[in-house]
């Protein structure tokens, strides 16, 4: 912009200060909703835990989603371009989360790609949340999908995705605002 080729401001500047507006809405956001997805889902409500859980796991993943769109943001160099390409870089973390495929049909070749997706996380700190209760099950969830993480490495990893997404998007501002022509 204008601004920072007077010196007026750094790029950083503006997105650190973009992050910290931004991010206060979409933490609020899932605060509000996801509790009432959960019980009109009905989901487990042996404990109050288990919906504070699921409502920081929707939290956690809502920002996820931020930092990753602020990334392509940092990268593309026009809105535009990343308007169009994000959500088709999307499309693999969703395929190959572990909730359309599970982890034996996903080709050896690109199964480390899973480990880069933040739906894979939330969607098996979500399985935990609601099935480790000690309850029966003729086909257990965590079986079934091979969960093996358990809850809370699942959240510390999309915790991490996160923070990397943010420092990626962080570490791309000199690159892509290279790519900016300014009017003259």
């Amino acid at each position: 912009s204008t601004q920072s080729t007077w010196g007026m401001y750094r790029t950083s500047s503006y997105f650190l200060a973009k992050l910290l507006v931004e991010l206060p809405l979409y933490v609020l956001f899932p605060i509000i909703v996801t509790p009432m997805n959960y019980y009109c889902l009905k989901l487990n409500t042996t404990s109050f835990d288990k919906l504070v859980i699921f409502t920081l796991i929707g939290v956690l993943q809502t920002v996820s989603g931020l930092a990753f769109g602020f990334w392509g943001g940092c990268v593309f160099p026009n809105p535009s371009l990343a308007i169009l390409i994000v959500p088709v870089l999307l499309l693999p973390f969703m395929l190959f989360s572990g909730i359309y495929i599970t982890e034996d049909h996903i080709p050896t070749v690109i199964r480390w790609f899973r480990f880069l997706s933040p739906f894979k996380y939330s969607f098996e700190a979500g399985m935990y949340n609601e099935f480790d209760d000690g309850r029966n099950y003729l086909v257990h969830p965590f079986k079934m999908f091979n969960l093996r993480l358990g809850l809370w490495n699942s959240i510390g990893a999309l915790a991490g995705l996160t923070f990397g997404f943010i420092a990626l998007a962080f570490i791309s501002l000199p690159v892509s605002y290279t790519h900016l022509t300014l009017p003259t």
